[in-house]
């Protein structure tokens, strides 16, 4: 993702708000929100071993309701 609002498009996609990824994850709204800024504006290059597992898991999390909202259709 290159920008917050691809980060966005990917959430409306999966028809889920940051929220849900953050409970997903087990962090609250600040850590979720420091999350996004360093993988998506700072491309990661500022994140520990945790973040970037944390951010995989907030990926595969996205792809996964995207993929249940295409099977609903």
């Amino acid at each position: 993702m290159s920008n917050k609002w691809d980060w966005r498009e990917e959430l409306g996609k999966a028809h889920i708000i940051q929220q849900d990824v953050s409970n997903f994850l087990g962090l609250d709204k600040s850590q979720m929100s420091a999350l996004v800024k360093k993988m998506v504006i700072g491309q990661g290059l500022t994140a520990t071993q945790l973040d970037k597992d944390r951010w995989k898991r907030a990926i595969e999390y996205v792809k996964y309701k995207q993929s249940q909202q295409k099977g609903e259709l």
